[in-house]
């Protein structure tokens, strides 16, 4: 059901390779964040604390994409040290079909200090502020439905909404939702929000957080 760390080596090989394809007509960047609590589908990933997250994106004019994404982590599986550092490996390819973009790839989730990686495949499809996109985790046999939609409130500030659906085979499936505001200041991107989900004992936890992006 899990892969072993030790396949982070060639995973970062495929990764490198997608990089040096086609570098003259490439684009990188780069971003570091901090946000005050890690929530990967609506579940905290720190313990209901900060985390520091970054990473870099790579984009070809074929449409082929690659990016390397790190994050705090603290959550602790029975029987195992903590969690420490997620990386996250990705590699994918998105082409436009008039208004609509089609997006589809894989994303290997690493932890190097513990056995709990684990590897999806995506499809989405985006046009104007809306977006919807599917995971599906062979291993485990479980899919994730993830949709949302942004709006420009005013220059310089945007609305977000957002839901998910996770479904296991066997219990463990729930529903979570969510809002954020999003603005540009000082060099800065500034997000405040607010996410729930339908567990029971689950409370509604707030974000803010702060990015700084930069070109490559």
């Amino acid at each position: 059901m899990k892969t072993e760390t030790k396949l982070l080596v060639p995973r970062l090989a495929i990764v490198a390779l997608c990089f040096t394809a086609g570098a003259a007509q490439a684009e990188a960047s780069a971003n570091v964040t901090l946000i005050s609590d890690y929530l990967f589908r609506g579940i905290t990933q720190t313990d209901h604390q900060a985390a520091l997250q970054g990473g870099i994106d790579w984009s070809g004019a074929s449409g082929l994409y690659a990016s390397v994404w790190l994050s705090d982590t603290d959550f602790n599986p029975p029987g195992e040290e903590t969690s420490g550092v997620e990386v996250d490996l990705i590699a994918g390819y998105v082409h436009q079909f008039g208004a609509v973009a089609a997006d589809i790839g894989f994303i290997s989730y690493q932890y190097p200090n513990i056995d709990a990686n684990l590897e999806e495949i995506y499809l989405g499809f985006s046009a104007g502020g809306g977006s919807a996109k599917v995971y599906y985790d062979w291993d485990n046999e479980t899919t994730y439905l993830e949709g949302g939609y942004e709006w420009s409130v005013r220059e310089n500030l945007t609305l977000g909404v957002a839901g998910g659906w996770f479904e296991a085979e066997g219990p463990g499936d729930y529903i979570h939702y969510g809002f954020s505001l999003g603005t540009s200041a000082g060099g800065f991107d500034w997000t405040l929000g607010v996410s729930d989900t339908d567990i029971d004992g689950d409370d509604i936890t707030a974000l803010v957080g702060i990015t700084r992006s930069f070109d490559l």
